[in-house]
């Protein structure tokens, strides 16, 4: 795989670019960040619908952190259905995935005290040419009367 991760430009959608905070409700933008990242495995021809389970059928990493370390997951334990999948890795991803666009300078993480005590963490972009280019592909996708890549299908 290359380039920016279906996780990550989900995560960027999801996200007010100014003020860095989510315009959904995170646990809907947990969910799709998971199923995110199962679909490009599927899509990578890592993982595969087998008897209504999901299962590694080339364990060999792809490159991506996140993706490779869920396809370890999957292909080290049993047999679970993709719903079962996406419950199990929501927890911290999108926390990692912000990490992840921090380091690559695409988001900067503004940590905010409120009430003197409560910390809130901003992540307001600093690289648009990412989400961008993902707005702009989804954009061909739906008014050019073309059929889009599968990645921008998939998103």
């Amino acid at each position: 795989m290359t380039g920016v991760a279906l996780a990550e430009e989900l995560l960027l959608l999801a996200y007010d670019d100014e003020t860095g905070k989510a315009t959904m409700p995170r646990i809907s933008l947990d969910l799709g960040m998971a199923a995110a990242v199962l679909i490009e495995l599927a899509l990578a021809g890592r993982i595969a619908f087998t008897d209504g389970n999901l299962a590694a059928v080339d364990p060999t990493p792809t490159g991506e952190p996140v993706a490779d370390e869920v396809l370890v997951r999957i292909a080290g334990d049993s047999p679970h259905t993709p719903s079962s999948w996406v419950q199990r890795l929501r927890h911290g991803l999108r926390d990692r995935i912000l990490g992840d666009l921090c380091s690559q300078g695409v988001v900067r993480d503004v940590d905010e005290t409120e009430l003197g005590f409560i910390h809130v963490h901003r992540y307001p972009v600093v690289d648009a040419s990412v989400e961008a280019d993902t707005r702009r592909r989804l954009a061909e996708a739906l008014t050019s009367g073309m059929a889009p890549d599968e990645r921008t299908a998939a998103l």
